[in-house]
């Protein structure tokens, strides 16, 4: 009698594992609370690299030489480029990045906001 292992969820298994953690139960964990933004990305390009996306991170704690504008992440995934944009819940897109958006829909190309990493792993796997 007992609980089995493969009984549990993905979220319960991790909270039972040993440090350090693998990237997919600190995705889960991370998602339960409130993160900072920076939090997030780390999470989705460790997961990005675990399933062998591409992807260029224009990290805001460093200089970038990127448009402003641009969006957090450019990720080559499923024979497909993701614009992606990170922000915390509530938070809306500065007037750059609206206008970096904007020129990109009249292009034909979709910027996408998600709120954690869990939400832009499933943008890219759905």
């Amino acid at each position: 009698m007992g609980i089995r292992w493969n009984d549990l969820s993905l979220y319960q298994q991790s909270l039972a594992e040993e440090s350090p953690a693998s990237p997919r139960a600190q995705i889960l964990r991370a998602s339960h609370r409130l993160e900072p933004e920076v939090i997030e990305q780390r999470n989705f390009a460790v997961e990005a690299k675990s399933r062998g996306w591409r992807t260029v991170w224009h990290r805001t704690d460093k200089r970038s030489t990127a448009n402003r504008g641009c969006p957090d992440f450019i990720v080559g995934a499923k024979s497909t480029t993701w614009w992606i944009e990170f922000k915390r819940p509530g938070e809306a897109l500065r007037p750059d990045q609206a206008a970096f958006k904007k020129e990109l829909a009249q292009n034909g190309i979709q910027m996408h906001v998600v709120f954690s990493a869990i939400e832009a792993v499933a943008l890219i796997e759905q």
